[in-house]
């Protein structure tokens, strides 16, 4: 009867390890999970965590190997059979590349409980993440600008000051020209593309026109991504 006893608590022991976890092996701790994300940006920061099952009674250090150089270290002691510890490293990619990263759990015999055994022990995991450079995204903008407004004002009896309105800065204006609608000559004014939005003017340009005619011409606008506008055909008369 005895035996019997004792067979069925060694049966209950084995089952009720096996619910805990077939991974546990007592003595030596054992990482769960993978803590890897092998992407990350720069400016981003991620928590990695590890977790170790250690014996009763044996104090362990949880060390952080960052690139082969020590980034945290951490000492537990085990209070009850067997406890799971869980540490964790906060990275912040501040730059671009590949960061290998060692986590090493290794006992303290030195401060081992006078009766129980604790065999010196290391074990460790290795795991590379990869930084990217931020994403940036452009939006190029497709609309030209909207011309509107279109005025005309005689400076004297020969040039004549021709201005418009536009919706958004125009980097480049211009006027085309001519006794006709094909426009056989034009004026164009540029600004430099450095110039923030504010400081670029209202489109205006002057034309000289030294003989009496009828004119056609039309106005013209390009915004800083090379959108352009036309407006419709105006007539401007040189008197004698």
């Amino acid at each position: 009867m005895k035996y019997k006893i004792l067979f069925c608590m060694f049966l209950t022991i084995l089952v009720l390890a096996s619910f805990v976890s077939a991974e546990i092996i007592l003595g030596i701790p054992v990482f769960i999970g993978t803590p890897i994300i092998p992407l990350m940006h720069v400016g981003e920061s991620h928590i990695f965590k590890v977790q170790v099952y250690h014996p009763y009674g044996a104090p362990i250090v949880i060390t952080w190997y960052l690139d082969g150089e020590l980034a945290s270290s951490n000492e537990y002691d085990s209070t009850s059979p067997p406890l799971g510890i869980t540490d964790e490293y906060n990275f912040i990619a501040t730059s671009e590349g590949t960061y290998n990263f060692k986590v090493v759990a290794s006992n303290l015999p030195t401060f081992c409980p006078p009766d129980l055994i604790c065999n010196p022990f290391s074990n460790s995991i290795e795991f590379d993440v990869y930084v990217a450079p931020n994403i940036i995204i452009i939006l190029i903008e497709i609309t030209p600008p909207i011309i509107s407004n279109v005025q005309t004002n005689w400076i004297d009896k020969n040039t004549v000051n021709i201005t418009w309105d536009t919706d958004e800065p125009s980097y480049f204006n211009t006027i085309e020209y001519g006794r006709g609608r094909k426009y056989k000559y034009d004026i164009s004014k540029q600004y430099n593309t450095n110039l923030t939005s504010n400081m670029i003017p209202q489109p205006s340009i002057s034309l000289i026109l030294d003989k009496p005619n009828t004119y056609h011409y039309r106005v013209g606008s390009c915004d800083l991504f090379g959108n352009c506008a036309y407006s419709k055909d105006y007539k401007i008369k040189k008197e004698i």
